[in-house]
């Protein structure tokens, strides 16, 4: 059986130009950019909720146990 996709033996391999390849760096770039930049942001989010989440805790153990009070 004959092969009928772009692969086949009947089409020669397309030749990639330097402007083909600058393109492809580009995109490849701005994707892994991206990935990082995600994964930054969700690094600094964890991190304020925990800092945050550490705050309320200790406010409200000093609470608890009368070292500070609220009015």
């Amino acid at each position: 059986m004959p092969e009928t996709d772009s692969h086949s033996a009947h089409h020669r391999p397309r030749v990639l130009t330097t402007d083909d390849i600058d393109m492809i760096a580009e995109r490849a770039a701005r994707k892994a950019l991206d990935l990082v930049l995600v994964e930054v942001g969700r690094s600094v989010v964890k991190k304020t909720l925990f800092i945050v989440g550490v705050v309320f805790v200790g406010a409200l153990v000093l609470v608890k146990t009368g070292k500070i009070t609220l009015l």
